[in-house]
């Protein structure tokens, strides 16, 4: 359900899109050296799970007592290959709805809009953290996953900003939630019992 749940929002933002012409297929740009430039940027993310993973306090603490409570469960009897296609379709799905479509759409639309000419919603930063905003907001589990999501949400957008091309947050973006996905259902989960 979830992989077609994500799938959906990638044809959300396609046919929003098309009807909005903001040209999403265009923000692709194929090549084995995008995908390593993707696979290097999932570094940082990887740093800020461990992080959280690690860090002491009740706050972390209830975020990954709540993240084995409800998603853990859904992914515990996965298989591998099924843990990878829901990664490859939030990563696909999200990326192309949150940054291909909405971040875009703003940055496209916001200027022309005669009101804020001339503001802060002129810059690139202003539809990177709107989007990112909407981003974290999709992502209800706790308001610290929330913000956490929101950080990890501008982090990709500033990589699409800044590369031009949407394939290497998209990577990211899966490659994050595939080993992220990995350590919860195989790793975390078995140590948590011994």
């Amino acid at each position: 359900m979830g992989t077609l749940a994500e799938c959906g929002l990638g044809f959300i933002a396609l046919g929003g899109g098309w009807l909005f012409g903001i040209p999403i297929r265009g923000q692709f740009h194929w090549s084995l050296w995008a995908v390593g430039k993707g696979l290097l940027a999932v570094l940082p993310m990887l740093l800020i799970l461990g992080l959280v993973e690690l860090a002491p306090g009740k706050v972390f603490q209830r975020l990954r007592a709540l993240v084995d409570l409800l998603i853990g469960p859904l992914i515990t009897s996965a298989r591998i290959p099924e843990l990878a296609l829901l990664s490859l379709a939030a990563g696909l799905g999200e990326e192309v709805f949150f940054r291909g479509f909405i971040q875009a759409g703003l940055l496209q639309l916001l200027p022309r809009g005669g009101l804020v000419t001339g503001t802060a919603w002129e810059s690139p930063a202003a539809a990177i953290v709107a989007a990112a905003i909407l981003f974290g907001a999709a992502h209800p589990l706790s308001p610290l996953y929330m913000i956490l999501t929101t950080v990890m949400g501008v982090y990709l957008g500033f990589l699409y900003h800044w590369t031009g091309n949407l394939l290497i947050p998209i990577a990211a973006h899966a490659v994050y939630d595939f080993i992220a996905l990995l350590y919860l259902a195989r790793f975390r989960r078995r140590s948590a019992r011994s």
